[in-house]
C-alpha cells in the first residue's frame, strides 16, 4: 500500500484543464479551423481589395492573413490558457481545505480530504496517465484525481505501483514526460 499526503492548488488543477484539452481532438480541430477560417477570410478580402480598391489594399490583406496563420497557435495557446484560468478560479473551491490523503493499495484508491472520503477500485480506471509533473488517474471522461509529483516523496514507487496496477487490471497507460501546452 502507498499512503501519499499531498496539497492542490489552482495551478494543478489548471494544468489538469490544459493536458485534457491538449488532447481532445474537438479542441484540436476547433484551434486548426479557427486558424484557417480567420486567415482564408483576411486572403479572401485581399483578393477582392486586389480587384475593386487597388492592389496595395489586396496585399496588406493577404500579408495579414499570412502574418495571421503564422501567429495564431501563440494566440490560441494564450487564449485558452485565460480561458482555463478562468474557469478553474470559478469554479475552485479556495474556501476548502485542499489537503488530499490518499491510499492506494491493489485493489482501490482512497481519498480523504475535508469534504469526505471516497474509495475507487482500481480495476474502474479507464487510463493512467504521467506527465513530467504530475500522474493522472482518469476514473471517467470528466473525472480525474491529481497527484502532483512535486509534492509527494515516493515518485519512482508510485509509478512501479500504477504499472503494476495497470498491467493486473489491463488499464491503459500513457507516459507523456515532454508534455507541454501550446
Amino acid at each position: 500500500m502507498i499512503e501519499l499526503e499531498f496539497n492542490l492548488n489552482e495551478e494543478d488543477h489548471l494544468n489538469l484543464q490544459l493536458y485534457a484539452a491538449s488532447q481532445n481532438p474537438l479542441i484540436k480541430k476547433q484551434r486548426k479551423r479557427r486558424a484557417f477560417l480567420i486567415s482564408g477570410l483576411f486572403v479572401l478580402f485581399g483578393i477582392v481589395s486586389f480587384y475593386s480598391l487597388s492592389s496595395y489594399a489586396g496585399c496588406i490583406y493577404i500579408v495579414l492573413g499570412v502574418i495571421f496563420f503564422i501567429l495564431y497557435p501563440f494566440y490560441s495557446t494564450w487564449l485558452y490558457k485565460r480561458h482555463f484560468k478562468r474557469h478553474v478560479k470559478q469554479y475552485y473551491d479556495q474556501a476548502a481545505s485542499n489537503h488530499i490523503s490518499m491510499k492506494i493499495d491493489d485493489e482501490n484508491i482512497m481519498t480523504y480530504d475535508a469534504k469526505g472520503e471516497s474509495t475507487i477500485k482500481i480495476k474502474s480506471l479507464i487510463e493512467i496517465i504521467e506527465i513530467s509533473d504530475y500522474f493522472y488517474l482518469q476514473l471517467s471522461k470528466a473525472a480525474y484525481h491529481v497527484i502532483p509529483k512535486k509534492k509527494i516523496n515516493s515518485v519512482e514507487l508510485l509509478r512501479q505501483h500504477l504499472i503494476k496496477c495497470a498491467n493486473a487490471y489491463n488499464i491503459p497507460v500513457t507516459i507523456d514526460l515532454n508534455w507541454k501546452w501550446k
